[in-house]
């Protein structure tokens, strides 16, 4: 689950703004700030084949990032054996924004980030990472 926390991220970020009115400055926050959705995960079976691994528990996936660098997330798998989908909680941690579309997440308790590329879309309501695309609500 971490392991895909990680992957998904994608995401961090210096607040870039200059000293000219409000309108100005939310035209300069980074894209990745915000509330965002698990769209859609594509896994590789066994076989090495693409598999679509997105149902009702996994778009239940949720990460934040604010513009004061913290992000939390909450990754959502299963169905288990009853059906039930599984939280992994909501983890804490930092994230920045190291340029080109590269991010990194530092997770609380870890010592070391991981850092991933994002590629935006969809006029940046839209971000892939990996195997994992999320929309922002």
């Amino acid at each position: 689950m971490k392991r895909f926390l990680i992957l998904s991220l994608a995401a961090l970020s210096f607040l870039s703004c200059s000293d000219s009115d409000d309108t100005e400055k939310a035209d300069n926050l980074d894209p990745i700030i915000g509330t965002w959705k698990l769209e859609k995960l594509v896994e590789t079976d066994t076989n090495g084949d693409e598999i679509d691994g997105t149902n009702t528990c996994t778009t239940q996936s949720k990460l934040v990032f604010n513009a004061n660098g913290i992000t939390t997330s909450e990754l959502v798998g299963g169905p288990d054996m009853d059906g039930k989908c599984q939280s992994d909680g909501e983890k804490t941690g930092t994230w920045l924004n190291n340029g080109n579309n590269e991010y990194q997440v530092l997770e609380e308790g870890e010592t070391t980030p991981e850092v991933f590329t994002i590629t935006f879309e969809d006029n940046n309501t839209k971000f892939t990472s990996g195997s994992v695309t999320w929309r922002k609500q």
